[in-house]
């Protein structure tokens, strides 16, 4: 699978929870605290790795999203601050986290090599505050996770359709 790491597709999801919709906090302050409160354990599934990712967007937790990922990935996700923050901007519901596949002979465009490498397909349904980037409503969405041996940690390298 291809993966698109263009500014306009990076900056436009980072997506949310784990499934069903929901409302969103009252206060900005709880829900960052959630998040923060329940990391992703060792041997975390990458579907786990996912939800709490996009658990962090939801929260509007850059911190413990960017924990979350490769130095690579949070470097992008830097570079599209300047233009549409995910983290503050975005709200998802509705979210479902499909099982992993198998990506064979993933080529990370930092040309990093990794062990393993897995798409984790996503939907939801995208409510921007201001900026948008990507259209409101229902999205389909992937995330590439990657893990430098078996046993160590996945880490979101990536993300897109296609």
């Amino acid at each position: 699978m291809k993966y698109v790491s263009s500014l306009l597709v990076v900056a436009v999801l980072a997506t949310a929870c784990s499934g069903g919709a929901e409302k969103p906090p009252a206060k900005p302050g709880a829900a960052q605290a959630e998040a923060v409160a329940a990391p992703v354990k060792d041997g975390a599934a990458p579907g786990e790795v996912v939800g709490a990712y996009l658990k962090a967007i939801n929260a509007h937790d850059r911190k413990a999203g960017q924990a979350l990922t490769t130095g690579y990935f949070a470097e992008l996700q830097k570079q599209v601050v300047r233009q549409d923050d995910i983290f503050k901007d975005a709200r998802l519901a509705g979210i479902k986290i499909d099982a992993p596949v198998v990506e064979r002979g993933y080529k990370s465009p930092d040309g990093h090599r990794y062990a393993d490498a897995v798409n984790v397909p996503v939907s939801f349904d995208l409510q921007h505050a201001h900026l948008q980037s990507m259209p409101d409503g229902p999205t389909d969405w992937g995330y590439l996770l990657v893990r430098t041996a078996p046993g160590k940690p996945w880490r979101i390298n990536d993300q897109g359709v296609g």
